[in-house]
């Protein structure tokens, strides 16, 4: 499919937005409505899939209320032990769209790329990635030493799996529900899933196009990703799907030759 062609309004892509929500309820009001607001506008068919991560301070609550007034949202009840890969999971289990973008409810990211992320959908590609760290790209309120380690473990990323991608870790991805059925099953619990669907798309054969995005420290809460804990889960699963990778290749159905990979400023 050529890049200019315009998918007609009525084969147009329906957009899950999917968003784990662990004790966040001072800001999933604003992420919520922030994110539907600029999806209606831009005409983009979509649904919000909120997933409550066992969340103790109102969050579910909150959300069951938003959803009264917001026919665009479900929520989805998550029990006992938390974890976002979990919760990211659920909310795709549950998504009814063409097509799933994670969204983090902390408010970091802007719905605007989430906007941008649809297009290269539309011009026929199977994913979605966004990079801070590209022209374009832009990161406020990144704690220095999350930062270092995040630049650090991208690069051994790009290095063992001979990849041009500078921001795979980035939860903010959009994928066709084909690269998701390719990839199943996801096995992960916490913020490592966030490395999982990515490197499973790419070994699966996914077309890519990437766009710079933005990212934007939390203005309320307490991040939920430690290090000490985190980092030999992101260990664990690159290293099993390094070794796995050749054993995913060829799980998409034979398609037309791929476009090429792509940057937008």
């Amino acid at each position: 499919m050529p890049l200019s062609t315009p998918i007609p309004a009525a084969d147009r892509l329906y957009l899950s937005v999917v968003i784990p929500a662990h004790n966040e309820a001072g800001l999933i009001r604003m992420t919520v409505e922030g994110m539907h607001s600029t999806l209606r506008g831009a005409g983009i068919p979509h649904e919000l899939v909120a997933v409550d991560d066992a969340s103790s301070d109102g969050t579910g609550e909150l959300l069951d209320t938003l959803a009264r007034g917001l026919p665009a949202l479900r929520v989805i009840h998550r029990q006992a032990p938390p974890g976002v890969g979990r919760a990211v999971r659920a909310g795709l289990s549950a998504m009814q769209g063409d097509a799933a973008v994670i969204v983090m409810a902390d408010g970091s990211d802007r719905p605007a790329d989430v906007c941008a992320y649809y297009r290269l959908l539309e011009q026929g590609y199977d994913v979605a990635f966004g990079s801070r760290f590209i022209p374009g790209g832009t990161v406020e309120g990144y704690p220095p030493l999350k930062l270092l380690v995040n630049r650090l473990g991208n690069q051994v990323i790009r290095l063992l799996f001979g990849r041009s991608e500078n921001d795979l870790s980035n939860a903010l991805k959009a994928y066709r529900v084909d690269v998701l059925r390719a990839a199943a099953p996801l096995e992960a619990d916490h913020f490592e899933i966030f490395v999982e669907l990515p490197l499973k798309a790419l070994a699966v054969g996914a077309r890519v196009g990437t766009v710079a995005v933005a990212w934007q420290g939390r203005q309320a809460g307490a991040s939920k990703l430690k290090l000490a804990k985190q980092l030999p889960r992101y260990a664990r699963v690159i290293l099993r799907l390094w070794v796995s990778r050749h054993a995913l290749a060829g799980r998409m159905h034979t398609r037309p030759e791929p476009l090429p990979p792509t940057v937008h400023p």
